[in-house]
């Protein structure tokens, strides 16, 4: 009865696993869900009698189900015994050796995808290293294995290209072209997102875009909602970095909701996570705070660690920009502590960005110098050219308030010189308040209040309490030894100044 049972429910996963990938999406997860303990009993007896076939037949299905409804802790539990059992199949060397080793394969493969999930990097390095080695088996000499070394390349990238983002792009960039080669299309479509991502990251804009864009046509093109989610995201991030604030919104909260339709819990919780930081640009603070607190409770909730862990930093920074000092340094300490101890390097930056920022705040200059210095470090490190450029900037506030001139100098230039280079506004608004207090403590008091008017038209800087605290006062004190007649004129014509033109003028000033 119990082999009926599982053959039975065997072969409903492999019906559901189409619908899984396409726009039956929504519908076959709510049938899952409620057949749920059936799939899990079903595949629990198949692994006790290693009837290895029939798991080979349920495992794409069943992975795409434990993925797409967040049952993280779950799947790695399934998948490890799935592969012992595969294993054992393969030690014994009988005939069906090369069925066992690939099957076994398969689940290593998906085994490594949750313990990433869950945090556990090394863990998933080590699956990862059982793969390549039974890729090497003789005994698989005949089979094509195009399709897992296209998965394997893909989850290798994932766990691995936060720490180096270049190796991660040429790992995506080979599952693409494995996948192209057998047309699947939504291996296309996964591989060119996280392509997307790395050329992000990178700061090759003009390269993410139409990476992106073109993985949302293929998800869109197969109905997969969760999977347009994952674009959505990816291209409002984009929007962000280019300035596009107007966009980077709805992009978000159409990805949000994409993910709400396919009846995703793990992409909506991450769609949560990305429109917070998307309106945390935007300087909404006090919506970007209450999303970005569900979306941190939401991934805690699923065991999602490897977002769970990245959420303090933007909690940190919002709660900064609100004023909110304690609870800031609560999350980036957290943060820190979580991103040091598992990774990704990235949240190592920014949380020290964080803590800098708050001990400049606090009057702590000597500290903040230090802090901001390693964060600076890091961003060289692991060569995330946007997040330096805004380092750099923080670095020459830390560096003036330390009365060391011509490091405030240097910084400030390296800071608009990068995002120059790279054409990324978002830097401009953390260095031109630095540069109105360098000229304040040069007694240029006229063309301080001028460029910090410029920055204060943008409401990321007029809205933030934090810039108030560390640039805002000491700018008022310096315009307050102005007539209130001049100080108008000077903030009417700093609020007409041309962005892009006064920071060419101030590069050409500081590199002279």
């Amino acid at each position: 009865a119990r082999d009926r049972h599982s053959a039975h429910y065997v072969d409903a996963v492999q019906q559901w696993e189409a619908g899984l990938l396409g726009s039956r999406q929504q519908t076959t997860l709510r049938e899952m869900e409620i057949e749920s303990e059936n799939i899990r009993a079903a595949w629990t007896w198949a692994v006790e009698q290693s009837q290895v076939e029939r798991l080979g037949r349920a495992m794409e299905g069943l992975e795409r189900f434990y993925w797409l409804s967040g049952r993280f802790r779950q799947a790695e539990v399934a998948f490890q015994a799935a592969a012992s059992a595969c294993a054992d199949c393969a030690a014994r060397n009988n005939g069906a050796k090369a069925t066992c080793l690939h099957v076994w394969l398969r689940a290593l493969i998906c085994q490594s995808e949750f313990l990433r999930a869950l945090g556990q990097r090394d863990a998933a390095r080590r699956c990862q290293q059982q793969c390549l080695a039974i890729l090497d088996d003789p005994a698989l000499a005949g089979i094509d294995t195009r399709l897992e070394r296209g998965k394997l390349a893909q989850t290798m990238g994932a766990t691995d290209c936060m720490a180096d983002y270049e190796q991660g792009r040429q790992r995506f960039e080979v599952a693409y072209y494995l996948y192209r080669e057998l047309d699947y299309q939504w291996g296309m479509a996964s591989a060119l997102n996280a392509w997307s991502a790395m050329s992000m990251f990178l700061c090759d804009l003009p390269g993410a875009k139409p990476r992106a864009e073109e993985a949302l046509a293929i998800f869109r093109a197969l109905g997969d909602l969760a999977g347009a989610a994952r674009s959505l995201r990816r291209l409002a991030q984009i929007a962000w970095l280019e300035g596009r604030l107007e966009e980077a919104e709805p992009l978000a909260r159409e990805a949000y909701a994409s993910s709400l339709r396919a009846g995703a819990p793990a992409e909506a919780a991450i769609g949560l996570l990305v429109l917070g930081e998307t309106l945390e640009t935007r300087s909404k603070f006090s919506e970007a705070h209450s999303i970005a607190r569900k979306s941190l409770a939401l991934l805690s909730d699923l065991g999602y660690r490897e977002y769970a862990n990245q959420a303090h930093g933007p909690l940190g920074s919002i709660a900064m920009h609100r004023g909110r000092y304690k609870e800031a340094r609560d999350h980036a300490e957290r943060g820190l502590s979580l991103a040091r101890e598992e990774g990704p390097r990235h949240s190592v930056g920014h949380n020290l960005l964080v803590l800098g920022c708050l001990d400049l705040a606090e009057g702590m200059h000597d500290i903040a110098h230090r802090i901001l210095n390693e964060g600076v470090a890091v961003y060289q490190d692991i060569e995330q050219r946007n997040e330096l450029s805004q380092a750099l900037a923080i670095l020459a506030l830390a560096d003036f308030e330390c009365k060391d001139t011509r490091a405030t100098q240097q910084h400030l230039s390296d800071s608009f010189q990068l995002a120059t280079e790279l054409g990324v506004p978002s830097p401009f608004l953390w260095a031109l308040p630095a540069m109105a207090l360098l000229l304040a403590g040069q007694h240029e008091n006229e063309r301080a209040v001028e460029l910090y008017a410029l920055a204060m038209r943008y409401p990321f800087v007029a809205k933030s309490r934090w810039f108030e605290d560390v640039v805002g006062q000491k700018i008022a004190a310096v315009a307050a030894t102005l007539t209130a007649e001049r100080v108008a004129v000077l903030e009417e014509r700093g609020r007409a100044r041309d962005l892009d033109s006064t920071v060419a003028e101030l590069l050409a000033e500081l590199q002279s």
